[in-house]
């Protein structure tokens, strides 16, 4: 409604601007309004029969509902040519003046507002731009002696073509260089980017079967890979996860490693809903963020199933076992997420271009912090109650030799009031010194530039 508002109020004003003065655009601003996809139409032929098949591909990519628009680079545009007659224009009492105002004031679309029908708003327009020849050669531009006198009166209207101030050339084989044009594609906001690279490549591949001998299509950039290869990260991160997670607490027990590994699938698939409520979609950042996260939800669901372990080792039911679990861990698993969750938080209170850049970054750890925490208390509890068998005969395992030397620094440490000072205070030492003198000697700066 307010892009509707702005056009209708220059509208208004247009005839009042200079005679060179550009045609304005109002649009809004998204990275939607970047092109996502970058063909390439070339080949041993003329620029004006790549023009013609490069106009044909854009129609027919713009078919395609997902698609918002296809510009075309470096072809010729048709442009409507008034060569005026200096002698008419004198006999006929008209001036340069009268035909620019006729011209300029008739190609133009005018926006009429909104019309409320059936529950649903349909945007009004009236359009008035020039289709053919034949509307500015009867164009009316003033009435003299009872005579409406025409542009077709005044001058010879012809069609002819844009200046060409440059030119494209492509290069195939680093060899042959051949006259070529640009086509941007543009996705419609809220549409999913690995599908609109797939329907795009789907009918750039049925255009390419009508094309004639030495004409050919080339995809110079497809953002979407991007995208499609952070996904494969992710997918592949997540199952080597998966796959630690097993191997390590394989050696307590081949159920607990199941459970525990288990934990990262529900996790995402709880976080991905919670994601997809919220308003955000998958994107470079979110993927980076789910990577970042992936290290840290894998604490709770080790905790509790080592706890589980423990108790049925005791002998205990495999529900008597979580539910001890749960009553010893639960506390302090809920006090460590919200300790790293709350580390993110003021990254939400960033403002600016840079907080709406940085902020899918904490909201997506956050929620992958708590997706983890509500999985481990619930899902792998569930599991462990039903899964888990109480043992019998178990002969306790000797403690290892870290855990020995462990326990005796703790022990060591806990009888000596000096030496319990002596830890905190040093900790605070170096909290002191790496915050306020190393961390003064960073440089700051947004983004790190590469330097090769």
């Amino acid at each position: 409604d307010k892009i509707n508002d702005i056009k209708s109020e220059l509208d208004i004003v247009k005839s009042d601007f200079p005679s060179d003065t550009e045609d304005y655009i109002v649009t809004t601003i998204s990275p939607n309004e970047s092109p996502l996809m970058f063909l390439n139409v070339y080949g041993d032929v003329g620029i004006n029969v790549l023009t013609d098949w490069a106009d044909k591909l854009a129609d027919m990519i713009e078919d395609e509902s997902i698609v918002s628009k296809v510009s075309i680079l470096g072809g010729i545009d048709e442009v409507f040519e008034v060569v005026i007659s200096q002698k008419k224009l004198e006999s006929l009492q008209v001036n340069i003046d009268d035909i620019t105002r006729a011209l300029r004031s008739s190609n133009v679309d005018i926006p009429l507002g909104n019309l409320l029908f059936d529950s649903f708003y349909y945007t009004l327009r009236y359009d008035g731009q020039f289709k053919d020849i034949q509307d500015i050669k009867y164009l009316p531009i003033r009435r003299v002696n009872d005579r409406t006198i025409t542009l077709r009166d005044l001058a010879v209207v012809k069609k002819g073509n844009r200046p060409i101030y440059g030119k494209s050339r492509i290069s195939p084989d680093n060899i042959n260089v051949k006259n070529a044009l640009s086509l941007l594609v543009y996705k419609k906001s809220g549409e999913g980017l690995l599908d609109f690279a797939k329907k795009v490549r789907s009918k750039i591949a049925d255009f390419e079967k009508k094309l004639p001998t030495g004409i050919e299509i080339f995809i110079s950039r497809d953002t979407s890979e991007f995208t499609r290869d952070d996904l494969t990260n992710l997918t592949q991160s997540g199952l080597l996860t998966v796959f630690v997670i097993f191997l390590v607490l394989l050696s307590i027990g081949f159920k607990e490693s199941v459970i525990a590994a288990l934990s990262v699938p529900m996790t995402f698939f709880l976080s991905f809903v919670i994601l997809k409520y919220l308003g955000y979609t998958l994107n470079n950042i979110t993927l980076f963020s789910l990577i970042l996260a992936l290290g840290l939800l894998v604490d709770t669901a080790i905790v509790i199933v080592e706890g589980c372990h423990d108790y049925v080792d005791k002998g205990y039911s495999g529900k008597d076992a979580a539910l001890l679990a749960l009553r010893d861990y639960k506390s302090s698993l809920i006090s460590g997420t919200l300790t790293t969750v709350f580390a993110f938080v003021p990254l939400l209170f960033i403002t600016g271009n840079t907080g709406k850049f940085i902020r899918t970054i904490p909201v997506t750890v956050m929620v992958v912090l708590i997706s983890s925490l509500f999985v481990a208390l619930t899902f792998n509890t569930l599991l462990a109650s039903v899964i888990l068998k109480p043992r019998k005969n178990i002969t306790p395992r000797p403690p290892s030799i870290a855990a020995r030397f462990y326990a005796i620094i703790i022990k060591s440490f806990a009888k000596r009031s000096l030496s319990r000072w002596f830890v905190m205070l040093l900790s605070f030492g170096l909290f002191v010194f790496s915050t306020f003198v190393i961390a003064k000697k960073l440089p700051v700066e947004f983004f790190s530039w590469s330097k090769s």
